[in-house]
């Protein structure tokens, strides 16, 4: 638990070097993603409350489908969430429990 704690504190850190002062919107994939997305955005909270500098940010929702009978089909089906068309020409985070075909 330490090392997964240690490695998302060093992603935020990351992440908050790489997008500078720009605004993000963090999506969150569910169900999966939830617990490390709250862990990630605890982290980039912290952070930005003991810096210079930080990153504005919103957070919304997903939820996905792709698999059939535990299996992949290839597609990917929004069943929840707002429009995505709102997020055309924004940064933003994805974050999801696994990346398997990489498609999200």
């Amino acid at each position: 638990h330490g090392l997964i704690m240690d490695r998302t504190e060093r992603l935020a850190r990351d992440i908050m070097k790489s997008m500078g002062e720009h605004h993000i919107v963090a999506l969150c994939v569910l169900k999966g993603g939830y617990k490390f997305f709250a862990d990630l955005l605890d982290y980039i909270k912290a952070l930005n409350r003991n810096s210079d500098k930080s990153i504005p940010m919103t957070v919304d929702f997903i939820r996905l489908k792709s698999y059939c009978n535990d299996e992949s089909t290839g597609e990917i089906k929004v069943i929840g969430g707002d429009d995505l068309s709102t997020l055309t020409g924004k940064n933003v985070l994805i974050v999801e429990d696994i990346i398997d075909t990489g498609k999200t």
